[in-house]
């Protein structure tokens, strides 16, 4: 995949709407952490690449836009992309299927829930005495342990997802 890497300098700012006018090579594009830092590593750097910017400025109007620019930084809102995202869906909730009080899990909590999911399947199957999942389970299952059965089942899962994330490229 390739990625897209440039320079920006606020161009302005209207209420909580930020202009930003795109130079060349990011601030981040030679960073090792890039896409890993948060609001605070990339407001640093943002201040680092006005400041080379306005000691490589060949004119004077340059170099006042720049240090207006570098001015701004501080009142700038700069986050993530997923904080950004997550920002916008809890101020316009309504307008979305989103409930106003939702969460995002960590990653524990989404390993757990998708635990607690299949365990609650196999409880089910197995109450339904399901002759389809008795036998997925014989076949799969060890003689005292069904972790592999329900492993299978994860791995399907991912396996799905990540086929549905490619399909979305297309």
């Amino acid at each position: 995949m390739n990625k897209i890497k440039h320079t920006g300098i606020v161009d302005g700012v209207e209420g909580e709407c930020v202009k930003v006018r795109i130079l060349q090579a990011s601030a981040c594009s030679a960073c090792k952490v890039a896409a890993h830092c948060n609001a605070s590593e990339m407001k640093e750097k943002i201040v680092t690449a006005l400041t080379k910017a306005i000691d490589e400025a060949g004119s004077r109007e340059d170099i006042v836009y720049l240090k207006r620019q570098l001015d701004l930084v501080g009142r700038a809102s700069i986050s993530t992309f997923h904080s950004f995202a997550l920002d916008v869906i809890r101020r316009y909730f309504y307008l979305t299927d989103v409930e106003p009080d939702f969460r995002i899990c960590d990653e524990a909590q989404s390993t757990l829930l998708k635990a607690q999911a299949v365990d609650e399947l196999f409880s089910d199957k197995f109450a339904e005495k399901n002759q389809d999942f008795i036998d997925f389970i014989t076949c799969y299952a060890s003689d005292r342990n069904e972790r592999k059965a329900k492993d299978i089942i994860l791995e399907t899962y991912y396996s799905v997802l990540k086929y549905k994330a490619l399909d979305s490229l297309y």
